[in-house]
């Protein structure tokens, strides 16, 4: 679904705070303009695909003006829309094995015998492969944009690269700044502080199935690109979200210590992938999260790499799924009082994309828990030995 309505599944970014609204209004609704839609007629030219952007909620519209744009004074909104036409390739195969038939036919009718060359293949193929795109229909797919260049939060409700690609480049033109796709490393700065975030970089992950060692990184890790950085701190997302889970059970309220005003449950599926290995787990149902076999796949070295969660803060509830390896999350489920039919475009979008980031910063709130006692050799080395008693005694049993 798209930002308007519905559950919430957009690949967040960030911009630096002040970056990319500098410009002026009438110099973002010019470089709007200029990267609005066009559409594609296959009847009338040979362009296959066309992308740009549209007014958000009137996807025909493409005559942009500042209130269409604006909400809130803060929140940026538009809708990028994709068409595409193509001829499929089954489809061009039967119909030229028909034209081949009728030209052969022809040639015969002429007197004209023997195969017909590679050159005529070509061109009976090229002519049927246009013929075919005339009578096309393009296939339309919309893409929400919401920027909110207060928080220098910007949410793209597209997942395929090709279409993230092009957003990229879009928002580039128009604001003059790259948006950072999130992601675990930036997750972990946001939520502590670029000091610990880098102390990440040196430490090794360790499933909860072995006795405990701390095992720390010995080669240099200082000037490593962003990159390598995301690569480096892949299995922190897991050990997280396995941290969140263990320590939520232990509390009888689902909280953490320093998150008392916050309650997690683990929902409907869990899924858990082997740190050193290609063993995955996958459970579903009501009952996902309270399965024995959650701690057999620990015990063989699995960690939790996703989950679908519900976090209850200050009597409103946000169900979501969570990539623990990216930090993303989808299938946003906001507090449904606040998602009502009738509001306006402006006030829906200053609804839910406030709790949006209210559930960001919720998440960022357990990461920096996590943080704080993983960086202690002393308090981790206690959990972690709380936990291996825990999915080592399934084994005894």
């Amino acid at each position: 679904m798209g930002c308007l309505k519905g559950k919430m599944s957009a690949v967040g970014y960030s911009v630096r705070v002040g970056e990319g609204v500098n410009a002026s209004d009438a110099d973002i609704l010019e470089k709007l303009l200029r990267n609005r839609f066009s559409e594609l007629d296959p009847a009338k030219d040979d362009r296959n695909y066309s992308a740009g952007c549209v007014v958000l909620g009137e996807h025909l519209n493409s005559d942009f003006t500042l209130p269409q744009i604006y909400f809130a004074g803060r929140y940026i909104g538009f809708t990028l829309r994709e068409d595409a036409a193509k001829v499929s390739g089954a489809q061009l195969k039967l119909y030229v094995e028909k034209r081949v038939r009728e030209y052969a036919a022809e040639r015969s009718s002429a007197g004209e015998f023997g195969l017909i060359s590679r050159s005529e293949l070509r061109e009976l193929k090229e002519n049927v492969r246009i013929e075919l795109f005339r009578k096309l229909t393009p296939t339309i797919r919309m893409f929400d944009v919401i920027f909110d260049t207060e928080g220098g939060r910007v949410w793209f409700f597209g997942k395929s690269k090709k279409v993230r690609e092009v957003f990229f480049e879009l928002f580039q033109d128009i604001f003059g700044v790259s948006p950072v796709e999130d992601n675990l490393y930036s997750a972990l700065e946001r939520a502590s502080t670029p000091t610990e975030a880098d102390q990440f970089l040196s430490l090794s992950v360790l499933p909860f199935g072995g006795v405990w060692e701390d095992l720390r990184e010995k080669s240099a890790v200082s000037d490593l690109s962003l990159a390598s950085k995301i690569k480096r701190v892949e299995w922190f997302g897991p050990e997280f979200l396995t941290y969140l889970f263990f320590r939520c059970t232990e509390s009888a309220s689902g909280s953490l210590e320093g998150v008392d005003d916050v309650s997690v449950s683990f929902v409907d599926s869990v899924s858990l992938e082997s740190v050193c290995g290609d063993d995955q787990t996958t459970l579903k149902g009501t009952d996902a999260g309270n399965r024995p076999e959650i701690l057999t796949a620990l015990r063989e070295g699995q960690l939790l790499t996703g989950a679908t969660l519900s976090v209850l803060h200050q009597d409103r509830v946000w169900m979501f799924s969570l990539d623990a390896h990216t930090f993303q999350v989808s299938g946003v489920k906001v507090p449904s009082e606040l998602d009502e039919d009738d509001d306006s475009a402006e006030q829906k979008i200053i609804d839910r994309f406030s709790l949006l980031e209210t559930l960001e910063v919720i998440l960022h709130r357990l990461l920096g828990v996590y943080i704080r006692e993983r960086l202690s050799s002393l308090a981790w080395r206690s959990f972690h030995n709380r936990v291996h008693a825990a999915v080592t005694s399934v084994e005894q049993e």
